[in-house]
């Protein structure tokens, strides 16, 4: 059964350090999704965006990607940081990349692998939900699984990486582990 129909059940195994997962998952009606694509898109509804394929948290009445409620949202809630993580919260547009840029300079003195593109160095930990066609800039298709896995499954990804690590999240902290500001450091922008 398609997780947003129904309340999210953990199965099994679940550690003394991890809350349960507080959030269900909603459809959006067809007139928040007609609303909201008029708001962002100019009417036109059947534009693929993050915008308009939503689903609705209860309690909260947050609005996310349907991708998220099923299956990255339990990912998310139950991420392992590192003691010496570095989280970057922001609302979009508010000076993450800049942010980011800086946490990863002070993290890693001398500044090696600046050639790297910033979204290795320091991923956005719920980019996995967003649609592949928000990555096709030039507007051709984009497959998944032709997405670098730090776009494709950026939670798989940023495990892998080596301390220290910068992590950028466009997330409410609502949606985050409840332990993240005693486990690692974090800004929020």
């Amino acid at each position: 059964m398609d997780t947003v129909a129904r309340s999210v059940q953990r199965s099994g195994n679940i550690s003394e350090d991890m809350a349960p997962y507080p959030f269900k998952w909603v459809p959006v009606s067809e007139d928040v999704r007609a609303a909201k694509a008029r708001l962002h898109h100019g009417g036109d509804t059947d534009q693929i965006s993050v915008d308009v394929d939503m689903v609705r948290s209860v309690p909260g009445d947050f609005y996310m990607p349907r991708t998220f409620a099923n299956g990255d949202h339990e990912r998310v809630h139950d991420f392992k940081f590192r003691p010496d993580d570095v989280v970057v919260m922001t609302y979009p547009k508010c000076g993450t990349t800049w942010t980011q840029e800086m946490a990863w300079q002070l993290t890693h003195p001398g500044g090696h692998d600046t050639e790297a593109d910033l979204s290795m160095r320091a991923p956005f930990l719920e980019s996995g939900c967003l649609p592949a066609t928000v990555f096709a800039h030039d507007g051709g298709e984009l497959f998944l699984e032709t997405l670098p896995l730090h776009s494709r499954d950026p939670i798989a990804y940023t495990e892998q990486l080596a301390s220290p690590r910068v992590i950028k999240t466009h997330l409410w902290f609502d949606f985050l582990p409840q332990n993240l500001l005693d486990t690692c450091k974090g800004t929020y922008t």
